[in-house]
């Protein structure tokens, strides 16, 4: 279904690859702040003062500020990225009919077919805007927290010899 949706417009896939990497950013984010905040802890537990994590905390919030200005981002770029589908798809689906002619909307329910261009493409704007560059980032992030994760545990591990 989605190479279907997303074939005969490119900038509509230019916009979710956008939205995806919108949303692999907010994942660094919490990624980086994780790192400081393990940081931060370590170097408590350690016995140093509190003074010496101020930088990881200033790192905190300023990760924070990030991941928010680039939620408010995506909410735009979601809206613009599911308007362009949506419109697409009304395009096309219009011409369809159009090709077909009036003799076709006589022989079928003609309610089924406004049903369509209405309501089953307005419930893609969560799919094409939220639910689907969500996966993607999902996915990707996922796979990209544990490669990178993978070589430290590796590093750390004892030597079994």
């Amino acid at each position: 279904m989605i190479p279907r949706l997303l074939a005969p417009s490119p900038s509509v896939r230019w916009r979710l690859a956008g939205l995806v990497l919108l949303l692999l950013s907010v994942t660094a984010t919490y990624v980086g702040q994780g790192v400081l905040v393990a940081q931060a802890l370590a170097r408590i537990f350690a016995g140093r003062d509190a003074g010496s994590i101020v930088w990881f905390v200033a790192g905190v919030v300023v990760l924070q500020l990030v991941r928010s200005a680039v939620l408010a981002v995506r909410e735009s770029v979601a809206l613009r990225a599911s308007a362009a589908v949506t419109t697409e798809l009304r395009r096309r689906l219009t011409a369809k009919l159009l090709r077909l002619g009036p003799a076709h909307a006589q022989r079928g329910r003609t309610g089924a077919a406004q049903t369509t261009l209405v309501d089953g493409i307005e419930t893609l704007d969560a799919y094409i805007g939220r639910f689907l560059p969500q996966v993607i980032a999902s996915i990707v992030g996922a796979v990209a927290v544990t490669a990178a994760a993978r070589p430290a545990t590796i590093a750390t591990s004892p030597d079994p010899g």
